[in-house]
């Protein structure tokens, strides 16, 4: 075959190979898809192809050939083939992948490939001649790029439609983390992905999520302390507060020793965004390129906008857990609130299987007098202390709380009531070590009382057992404090009753009309001490209650609240008391208003009824 580009040879020759060659303009045929190539001397040398090109005129420089056997050997090549490595003399194609290309036309099916910017097209020869094929190779960068722009698009898109839908799925931080990285490596096809949140305390990385490292790189990455020597790209972008994009990992000594070694899959280029929004580096997100992905440098705006939204994700679940946290944790201690405690203990003795459960009940013991003779910075700083040594002490699955005031209270899973009470003596111990200086230089021991009682023993519901472990540290208090009592050992409250005074509701109502009454809210008084509700409201709670009867006894129906100018709880236990009790007092129409005013008291819904009460109810005979 002639070496020169477009002789009447070649014409020849492709036309051997199954194409119509004409010297005449292409309108004048109307069969299969046109390619018009143009020479220096203006000839117009017109193909017809079997498949449709993008592009259908070409000059003589875009085109070429070349003859393959069909042991692969190329005999001969010339024009735009010599371009094309796999194409040049004497190379064997099947070495290659035009190998897949020539099997195709060998097997009696005409093919084409797109090739690094050149479409090839083969073709078999004259049926004589069965042992070679025709390969014509045509210029096609503009196809190419036009195609490769086109695949790049549509994989931006899917990897921005998947990662979208991680990021919104996930409330916390953590999940966010581990979502968000298998996404975005899955739709991106990266070698690796590694995640790390930022730890203000330590001024550190941790590293919450990874896909793609090896063991080694976990151990390496899981934690970093952010200095000014650098151990890698992600502190040196955290501490920078700058990207880094690198075409190869080899382009640095940070990461030609390291993600060369910990990434499963050889790594290619590298892309690291800090995450920050405002002012705030909320972490830093690392995209590792495969070594034979050839697009990654043309994605590095899509990581630019992956990071973007990744941070105000992250942002908006740290917002999450902070608010979640407000809620149910104590804002001086740090530790879980009453809240958080009640909903923990009621979760676990939903547990069909009854199995048993802790429950410690502990009071900071002279507390009153501590804050008093040291003030309330002093306190505050104690019940820090409490706090962070019961959180220390227990078990990662346990739950220290703050019950309210100096009281705590551990709920400790699946300890029985042996295990219980040595939780119980080692916490009281740890306790008793604490010291406190207070400004002159004094030092102030800490010591508490514990109640100790179990789920289900001393108790089958949240409130029994936790009045079973509070009247445990009641009988620890009377024990001499500093020690711990169980449930089995307490012994009932003395009920120390009090004269009641009447006074605090003299400006409502005439000294007369409570002369009148005073026997029979005596008698109300004493019948809900004898119902056993001082344990659960005190005797000031009783009175409390007992002054809201007499209102609702002694004062007109119509009278309207805001004459009376009561204080808030008073007005409030009145109104519930109204709307209860209308006609024929007993006692247990009383205890049912007592009942639902202090509920509403505490915080509860008005209209719930605590079981304790209910059980006290259902025990009791009318009496008038």
């Amino acid at each position: 075959m002639p070496e020169s580009p477009l002789p009447n040879e070649l014409k020849t020759a492709l036309e051997s190979a199954g194409l119509s060659v004409h010297k005449k303009d292409w309108s004048d045929y109307g069969q299969g898809f046109p390619l018009e190539v143009h020479n220096a001397d203006g000839d117009t040398l017109s193909l017809s192809l079997d498949w449709a090109m993008l592009f259908s005129r070409f000059d003589e420089g875009q085109i070429g050939g070349a003859v393959i056997k069909d042991t692969g050997e190329v005999t001969q090549s010339w024009g735009l083939a010599r371009r094309v490595p796999a194409l040049a003399k004497g190379q064997n194609i099947f070495e290659s992948p035009v190998g897949l290309l020539a099997e195709s036309v060998f097997r009696g099916f005409p093919s084409h490939l797109l090739l690094n910017g050149v479409r090839l097209l083969g073709a078999g020869l004259p049926a004589h001649d069965p042992t070679h094929l025709l390969v014509l190779v045509v210029e096609a960068a503009e196809e190419y790029d036009a195609w490769r722009k086109a695949s790049l698009s549509e994989r931006k898109a899917d990897a921005l439609k998947r990662i979208g839908k991680a990021l919104n799925m996930n409330q916390t931080q953590q999940s966010l983390a581990v979502a968000a990285t298998h996404s975005i490596a899955s739709a991106a096809e990266l070698a690796a992905v590694m995640l790390w949140t930022y730890n203000e305390e330590q001024n550190a990385l941790e590293l919450a999520a990874n896909v793609g490292a090896n063991r080694q790189g976990l151990q390496f990455f899981g934690h970093l302390p952010l200095s000014d020597t650098p151990k890698c790209l992600a502190d040196l972008v955290a501490t920078q507060r700058k990207s880094i994009v690198l075409a190869q990992a080899e382009d640095s000594p940070l990461t030609a020793e390291i993600e060369a070694k910990i990434c499963y899959l050889p790594p290619g280029g590298l892309v690291v965004h800090p995450l920050i929004v405002g002012d705030n580096l909320l972490g830093v997100i690392e995209y590792v390129g495969r070594a034979d992905d050839t697009a990654f440098a043309d994605t590095v705006d899509l990581y630019q906008t992956i990071s973007e939204h990744l941070a105000l994700a992250l942002h908006s679940a740290h917002l999450f857990e902070a608010s979640e946290r407000l809620a149910r944790h104590d804002p001086l201690t740090g530790i879980a609130n009453h809240r958080a405690m009640q909903d923990f203990l009621a979760k676990l003795t939903e547990n069909r299987n009854k199995s048993s459960v802790g429950v410690l009940m502990i009071d900071v013991d002279h507390f009153r007098k501590f804050n008093e003779e040291e003030g309330h910075d002093a306190g505050d700083e104690v019940l820090r202390l409490v706090a962070r040594t019961l959180r220390d002490q227990v078990r990662s699955h346990d739950l220290a709380a703050r019950y309210g005031g100096e009281e705590f209270t551990v709920i400790l899973p699946d300890l029985d009531q042996k295990r219980t009470e040595e939780t119980a003596e080692r916490l009281r111990e740890a306790i008793s070590k604490l010291q406190y200086v207070n400004a002159a230089g004094q030092t102030r021991q800490v010591t508490a009382s514990f109640g100790v009682a179990n789920y289900p023993e001393n108790g089958n519901t949240p409130s029994l057992v936790l009045k079973a472990a509070d009247v445990a540290l009641y009988e620890a208090k009377r024990n001499g404090r500093n020690c711990v009592a169980t449930a089995a050992q307490a012994s009932p409250r003395p009920m120390e009753i009090r004269p009641f005074d009447l006074s605090m509701i003299r400006g409502y109502v005439s000294d007369a009309a409570l002369a009148e009454c005073a026997t029979e809210l005596e008698t109300l008084r004493r019948d809900l001490v004898a119902l056993r509700l001082m344990e659960k409201c005190g005797i000031e709670g009783i009175d409390a209650l007992t002054r809201a009867f007499a209102l609702m006894i002694l004062l007109p129906e119509e009278t309207p609240e805001w004459a009376l100018d009561l204080p808030h709880d008073w007005s409030v236990a009145l109104n519930l008391a109204r709307a209860l009790v209308h006609a024929g007092p007993s006692s247990r129409d009383y205890l049912r208003a007592g009942a639902t005013v202090w509920n509403y008291r505490k915080g509860t819904n008005s209209g719930y009824l605590d079981p304790d009460f209910v059980a006290i109810l259902a025990s009791q005979p009318e009496a008038a």
